[in-house]
């Protein structure tokens, strides 16, 4: 993969940082193995891999990774696999995938835009009645204003209507008319109402009466 051996003059040719030469040692390589992690390998990645694409999608990626390793120079780019060419090609791939949708639906992400505009109206001022305070009180329907020297009508109520259930009365029993006697002798006896049989009694006694 054009990787070349870690040596004295490899090591005196690269200078790098501590971290990045300890690596490089226990590789044994005259640079260490690193993803594309500088803005300009990232480029250098974008800008070559189409030109190793086929003609069916299908990348070379050992041709790559040998193009790659020989011009690598300590500074901007390492050394890499052809693992981690295939690992970072993932995101080249969603990159165009984003791409080839964002272009479909340019014309529907435009409208969300004129949209997001229009309902942001950040030409207009916010309404005053929004964020200014209240100038009458509320509610201002339904209600009557009377001065100091003014009445109020007799058809308007200032008391809480109280609702007074109605309860039955029940007449007492016998016994029970015998202990209110008792108990209260200055009241008289509630005597019972007759019954409709001494009422059919009395009817036909009153008629005998009229034939006599």
């Amino acid at each position: 993969m054009a990787m070349e051996p870690y040596s004295e003059h490899a090591a005196a040719t690269y200078k790098l940082s501590v971290s990045d030469d300890w690596l490089r040692r226990r590789q044994d390589l005259a640079l260490p193995v690193l993803p594309p992690t500088t803005p300009e390998a990232r480029h250098y990645f974008f800008s070559k891999i189409r030109e190793f694409a086929s003609a069916t999608g299908k990348i070379n990626y050992d041709m790559f990774t040998q193009q790659w390793n020989q011009s690598a120079n300590g500074v901007t780019r390492f050394y890499v696999t052809t693992e981690v060419l295939r690992a970072y090609a993932k995101t080249w791939e969603k990159m165009n995938n984003v791409k080839a949708s964002k272009e479909l639906i340019s014309d529907k992400l435009e409208m969300i835009q004129k949209s997001r505009e229009i309902f942001a109206a950040s030409h207009s001022p916010f309404p005053t009645f929004l964020i200014g305070s209240s100038s009458s009180a509320q509610p201002s329907r339904g209600v009557i204003d009377l001065g100091e020297s003014q009445s109020i009508p007799p058809s308007l109520s200032t008391e809480l209507a109280i609702s007074h259930p109605l309860i039955p009365s029940i007449p007492p029993s016998s016994s029970q008319a015998t202990e209110l006697a008792i108990s209260h002798p200055l009241i008289a006896p509630i005597q019972q109402l007759p019954s409709s049989h001494s009422s059919d009694a009395i009817s036909d006694t009153q008629d005998d009466e009229g034939i006599r």
